[in-house]
């Protein structure tokens, strides 16, 4: 099967980085580090958020396959993040590794389930005015708000943010808000999705 198949080369992979002494994931070198276009990106957090959901997805593999000779290594790296991930990033109201608060990361903590249910009206607060992430990462705002359970806040959200795509009445979506780039981009179709999964009244209407 393909969990088979991919399995190994997941663990394998995911043996490529080193934790710190804090417990967190640390950045491998590389020529590139990209998360997101734009601004105020939260490296750290989303670093750790991403690393965390991979590792999530290798232990269910490893379950699902009755594979169990990497389950050392995932459960003291996920127990190693869990810990870690609150201590050094809530700072009371956001996930931060800096000064600024960033919607990708804090919408990142809400899907890869690192953020508590206590937390969630203070990144709601984050993710409902803060407006950096490109059509790649809204996608991932517009979960997490779904995620908390503040719907109306991910549509209005969603309406402001591709607006101005919308009123060109062109029949694809671009791949930046500022109508910049490919016409007909993949990573533009996270609302088609959003919707589907969370709003199927307005799916079925349509």
């Amino acid at each position: 099967s393909v969990l088979e198949l991919a399995f190994e080369p997941c663990c394998r992979y995911l043996q490529l980085w080193g934790m710190s002494p804090e417990g967190l994931v640390l950045p491998r070198e590389g020529n590139w580090r990209w998360f997101d276009h734009l601004f105020n990106i939260d490296e750290a957090v989303c670093e750790n958020a991403w690393y965390y959901s991979a590792l999530k997805y290798a232990a269910f593999m490893a379950e699902t396959l009755d594979r169990h000779d990497y389950d050392d290594f995932l459960r003291a790296r996920i127990a190693s993040i869990e810990e870690a991930f609150p201590r050094v990033f809530w700072k009371g109201d956001r996930f931060a590794s800096g000064s600024f608060a960033d919607d990708r990361a804090n919408a990142l903590a809400v899907v890869c389930g690192l953020a508590k249910p206590e937390q969630y009206t203070a990144i709601r607060r984050v993710l409902i005015s803060v407006l950096q992430a490109t059509p790649y990462m809204e996608y991932y705002v517009l979960k997490a708000l779904c995620m908390m359970g503040c719907r109306e806040d991910a549509y209005r959200r969603m309406l402001a943010r591709y607006g101005s795509q919308i009123e060109t009445q062109n029949s694809t979506l671009w791949e930046d808000f500022a109508i910049l780039g490919t016409v007909n981009h993949a990573w533009s179709g996270g609302p088609l999705t959003i919707l589907c999964e969370y709003f199927p009244e307005l799916v079925r209407r349509a």
